[in-house]
């Protein structure tokens, strides 16, 4: 999937279309309430996609699929080799493992069980930022040390949008307060605000982008113009 692929295109007669933007959600400690509130804000038929990474205990049964689909009727599926992303879904990575993007698609792997550090949501962030580009959205809610702070860096350098829980918000500071001392972060909000920002910078954007092809067409009408005034008068226009 390249980065500079703006259109929601359907691939094919039985497939979903491609969410336009995908939004990457980093928690751990104290993101549970985070969640709540955020998916209690944001449309169910926004047309985006939703991945949440938490950092999860290997040794039990995580209750996040349910406990979510009491704040949305959006589609929540625990990820899977390969599985493909569509809109107006929630995406839960599975417990001992990573989770990358690769072309529109996810990628699995078993997390080391020897190592005691695991960064999950650096992992994806990075990957989200080299599949997606522009349409990369990684927000980083509470949660205690610094994952997210070294992949937000990337989803900046790659033109995407960063935000940061509000620390004042977050049952545990650490992780906003160390993406927001990066210096990367674009928005700091309390979950429930986060989803009218991003509506904000959607629209924003695709504006952008719109008076961008515009200009094109009207460059691209003035050269044709110009390329028949110097055939037909023998002008030159440089």
């Amino acid at each position: 999937m390249s980065p500079n692929h703006e259109t929601n295109i359907a691939s094919g007669d039985n497939l979903e279309p491609e969410p336009p933007y995908v939004i990457a959600i980093g928690a751990s400690a104290g993101g549970l309430e985070a969640l709540h509130q955020f998916f209690r804000s944001m449309p169910i038929d926004s047309g985006l996609a939703f991945v949440v990474i938490q950092h999860l205990s290997p040794d039990f049964k995580s209750f996040m699929p349910e406990l979510l689909a009491r704040e949305t009727k959006m589609s929540i599926e625990l990820v899977q080799q390969d599985m493909m992303l569509k809109s107006n879904s929630v995406y839960l990575i599975p417990p001992r493992h990573n989770i990358a993007l690769e072309n529109g698609r996810f990628l699995l792997t078993e997390q080391d069980s020897q190592s005691s550090l695991k960064l999950p949501i650096d992992i994806f962030f990075r990957s989200m930022a080299q599949d997606l580009g522009p349409r990369a959205i990684g927000i980083v809610l509470s949660g205690t040390g610094a994952d997210g702070s070294r992949g937000i860096q990337d989803i900046w350098d790659s033109g995407g949008l960063v935000i940061a829980q509000d620390p004042p918000s977050a049952q545990f500071d650490s992780m906003p307060l160390s993406s927001i001392n990066t210096k990367k972060v674009h928005i700091i909000a309390a979950p429930e605000e986060m989803p009218a920002h991003i509506k904000q910078y959607i629209a924003d954007r695709n504006t952008t982008l719109a008076n961008i092809q515009l200009r094109k067409q009207a460059d691209s009408h003035l050269s044709r113009i110009l390329a028949m005034l110097a055939r037909s008068y023998s002008v030159n226009f440089e």
